[in-house]
C-alpha cells in the first residue's frame, strides 16, 4: 500500500475505506467505527510508538527509555 500511494494510485486504499468506513459512517459513532476498522479501541499508543520511530531514527535517539 505505501508504494501505491508513493505514486500516486490511492484506489486500493479509497476502496478499503469506502468499504470499512465511509459506509458505515452514518450509523456508528466515530469511536466505533475506529474499532471496526482496526479490531481495537482509540488508543495513542501506536501514534506515539509511530512517533518514537520516527523521530529516534531521524535524530538518532534512544527512545526506548521515554516515558
Amino acid at each position: 500500500l505505501d508504494e501505491r500511494i508513493a505514486h500516486g494510485e490511492f484506489g486500493t486504499l479509497r476502496g478499503w475505506l469506502t468499504e470499512n468506513l465511509y459506509r458505515h459512517g452514518s450509523t456508528h459513532r466515530p469511536l466505533e467505527l475506529v474499532e471496526r476498522a482496526t479490531g481495537k479501541p482509540l488508543s495513542t499508543d501506536d501514534f506515539v510508538g509511530y512517533l518514537r520511530s520516527k523521530f529516534g531514527a531521524l535524530y538518532g535517539i534512544d527512545t526506548s527509555t521515554l516515558r
